[in-house]
């Protein structure tokens, strides 16, 4: 009989075989139709649902094109983005306060949450608590191609790696413990020093920054792409 390791790793693997699959036959059910259409010989609506459906990803994503962008929504989410930048890495105290207590309140659950899976997972708890909530908004409105929805959420869980990194790099220095819920416990300090990469912990912050800006950056980046296609920012 397997164990729930090997049925885990079997299951780990059926997926990962499945999924590529699945994006390969979509893809090319899209190049099918597309190329159908540029030479006049478009299979109409019936047979192009049944097409792309064969590579349909169900559960994973919606069928339905991304919803249009607005060019206020743009904006309003650029500066969503830039005030989270400005609070979590030039603000004195480094809290934003339009999400500092939402994700100290997901950080705290995460602690209770993840706790049951060991001793480790309850220490990294918290930051997988004040990631996952965020992600799971994203993904929500990534299946139903919300745009902007989905970028917003983007945005929120790359400010929260942000709040992770200012965490994670006080892990030697330890000034955050008198502003920490619980009597001073530091999640990082913990972690790090039992793997023995405490030393690293300028690193690992860096690391996450640059995984979070990249994250803004990018998505923002898109946006205003997507807008100057619908709607010339500039001619």
């Amino acid at each position: 009989r397997q164990g729930p390791s090997a049925r885990a790793i079997g299951a780990s693997l059926t997926v990962f075989e499945y999924l590529p699959n699945q994006l390969q036959v979509r893809a090319h059910a899209v190049w099918y139709h597309e190329i159908r259409q540029r030479r006049g010989a478009d299979p109409g609506p019936g047979r192009a649902t049944a097409c792309y459906d064969r590579g349909s990803m169900g559960w994973f994503a919606s069928d339905e094109p991304w919803a249009e962008t607005s060019r206020v929504g743009v904006i309003a989410l650029a500066g969503f983005a830039a005030a989270a930048i400005y609070f979590e890495l030039l603000a004195p105290d480094r809290w934003f306060p339009l999400l500092g207590s939402a994700n100290l309140a997901f950080h705290e659950a995460g602690h209770m949450i993840y706790r049951v899976f060991g001793d480790t997972m309850m220490w990294l708890g918290g930051t997988l608590g004040q990631l996952t909530f965020p992600l799971i908004a994203l993904f929500i409105f990534f299946r139903r191609r919300q745009t902007m929805s989905m970028v917003g959420a983007a945005i929120w869980a790359a400010q929260s790696l942000l709040n992770v990194a200012t965490y994670a790099e006080d892990a030697r220095a330890r000034t955050l413990d008198e502003r920490l819920v619980g009597g001073g416990e530091h999640d990082w300090a913990h972690m790090l020093g039992q793997w023995g990469v405490l030393r690293h912990d300028h690193a690992i912050a860096g690391t996450m920054r640059v995984v979070a800006l990249a994250t803004m950056v990018g998505l923002i980046g898109w946006l205003v792409w997507r807008e100057q296609r619908r709607q010339p920012w500039w001619r």
